[in-house]
C-alpha cells in the first residue's frame, strides 16, 4: 500500500536515511520506485537505487549518488550504465525530483511505501502512515 506525501513532507522524507519511495507523473501517469540509502560514513552521501525487476524488496540496481551538501542540497551523480535493466525516463525522473526537491511541481506525485524512511520498520498507526515515520524515528528528528 503507498501513501501520498505532502510536497512539504517529501524532502525530509527521502533524506531520513533509508527512504523508499514511488514518484509518478500526473501528466502522463508513469511512475518509479527508488530506495535512498544515506552511506555510513558520509552522512550527506545517498546511494539512489532504482527498483527494475518485480521483486520489490530485491529487484533494486543502482543508479548513482545523491550529495547533500550544509547550505543546500547538489546532484553529485545520478548516471546510467548500459545493463538492460537502466531506463532512462526513470533516470531524468529522479534526477529531476532531486534536482527540484525545494519547489516540487504541483503535478508530480510521490508516495512512501508505508515503512519508516530512517529504520525501514513497518509502519502501523494513522500518525505513522500519514508522516511517513515511526513514532520513536519522529521524535529523533
Amino acid at each position: 500500500m503507498q501513501h501520498l506525501l505532502q510536497h512539504t513532507d517529501a524532502k525530509p522524507y527521502v533524506l531520513a536515511g533509508n527512504a523508499t519511495f514511488t514518484l509518478q507523473s500526473g501528466k502522463t501517469g508513469k511512475h518509479f520506485t527508488y530506495k535512498m540509502v544515506r552511506d555510513k560514513h558520509n552522512a550527506d552521501l545517498y546511494r539512489v537505487r532504482l527498483l527494475s525487476g518485480e521483486d520489490n524488496t530485491s529487484d533494486y540496481n543502482y543508479v548513482g549518488c545523491y550529495y547533500r551538501s550544509t547550505s543546500h542540497l547538489h546532484l553529485l551523480s545520478i548516471w546510467r550504465t548500459k545493463p538492460s535493466w537502466a531506463n532512462p525516463l526513470a533516470i531524468r525522473a529522479i534526477t529531476y525530483f532531486l534536482q527540484h526537491l525545494d519547489n516540487l511541481p504541483r503535478n508530480l506525485y510521490v508516495y512512501h511505501t508505508g515503512r519508516c524512511a530512517r529504520c525501514g520498520r513497518l509502519l502501523t498507526t494513522p500518525d505513522s502512515l500519514i508522516s511517513g515515520y515511526g513514532p520513536h524515528c519522529r521524535e529523533a528528528l
